[in-house]
């Protein structure tokens, strides 16, 4: 665990819950550039690198440091128990919103609202792939490949156990350039049109879930807060060399000290500001909920007021969001809510 400065003493769970909250909030900035005007080309890339970069792989980094900390707490419990805890976690919520947003789907498309026919004209086998495949709900994938990786949660608590932080790492970078030199395969064979496959995101997000088991072994005489500086700093750099010089095949590595950077600035405590704890406590159902339907409302709403490109992207971005808390404040009223979010029934 990265050793928090002194002069700013850090509650652990809050820093994890504070960099959820940015990265879900930079989730919805994504989803939000395909719903609002276009932007030129100049801005979109610079969009892009503050907010497309580390969006998810920040929650799969997370997820790999909290498996690390269990394990070397002791806190893992059965395998068994484990599979089916994530699996209500995870794979109930996919299902149960998978089949909600398809039979909307369905409807919006049989009542000629949407212009594109991805389920009402589809055979069975084809409604089912496009579902696999997160085509209508692009965000959906992230739920299965979290559960794959997560099954192989014995093999990670062994090499937490046996290993420290540089052979952990290693073990990272190794699965980075792995996913690198295969991905022309793995895409090959498994990417879906228009879609989101989850067990090729599962091979290239398990990258990040090993960095997250080596940062559980961060040595504690390596300042936090002076790496995260450093690593943060050199990201802008690269930035600034990604959009002046023709760098664009280097863009896949892009991200390391963006992400390793803001984890490590996260648990030092000084993103601990309560609006984004109560967006990291709620990353769940505002993932779950913020699109397509809240969002496409809240494009709809946005369209009527002239901005320009960029002031669009915000608009639907902040709009999407409002509506996305106040859904989840009123299905929270709702008796087994939980269901719907993973969460425990109280």
């Amino acid at each position: 665990m990265p050793a928090p400065d002194e002069s700013a003493p850090v509650a652990r769970l809050d820093a994890l819950d504070a960099i959820r909250g940015v990265a879900i909030l930079l989730v919805v900035g994504v989803h939000a550039q395909g719903y609002a005007q276009p932007m030129d080309a100049t801005t979109a890339t610079i969009m892009a690198l503050i907010v497309n970069q580390i969006c998810v792989p920040v929650f799969f980094l997370v997820d790999g440091w909290i498996e690390g900390h269990r394990t070397l707490k002791g806190r893992t419990g059965p395998y068994g128990e484990a599979v089916r805890s994530s699996a209500r976690r995870l794979l109930l919520p996919w299902l149960l919103f998978t089949v909600a947003y398809g039979v909307a789907r369905y409807l919006f498309e049989r009542l000629g609202v949407l212009d594109s026919q991805i389920v009402y004209s589809a055979s069975a086998l084809e409604v089912l792939i496009a579902a696999w495949g997160s085509v209508y709900t692009p965000q959906l994938y992230f739920l299965v490949s979290l559960f794959l990786i997560r099954l192989l949660n014995p093999l990670h608590q062994s090499l937490v156990r046996r290993f420290g932080f540089v052979p952990l790492a290693l073990l990272a970078l190794a699965a980075a350039l792995i996913y690198r030199w295969t991905s022309p395969v793995t895409v090959a064979l498994l990417d879906i049109e228009g879609g989101q496959e989850p067990l090729l995101h599962a091979f290239y997000n398990y990258q990040f879930y090993l960095a997250g088991l080596a940062l559980r072994h961060w040595p504690p005489s390596w300042s936090a807060r002076r790496c995260a500086t450093v690593l943060l700093i050199a990201y802008l750099g690269l930035c600034a060399a990604y959009l002046t010089l023709d760098l664009s095949g280097y863009g896949y590595y892009l991200k390391y000290p963006y992400l390793i950077g803001a984890f490590l600035f996260a648990m030092t405590g000084a993103l601990n500001w309560a609006p984004l704890l109560a967006l990291g406590r709620d990353t769940m159902p505002i993932y779950l909920l913020h699109v397509p339907i809240v969002m496409k409302l809240a494009a709809i709403l946005c369209a009527a007021v002239p901005v320009p490109a960029l002031l669009s992207v915000l608009l639907v971005w902040s709009v999407t969001l409002a509506l996305t808390l106040a859904l989840i404040r009123l299905i929270r009223l709702l008796p087994y809510h939980g269901i719907l979010f993973g969460e425990p029934i109280r």
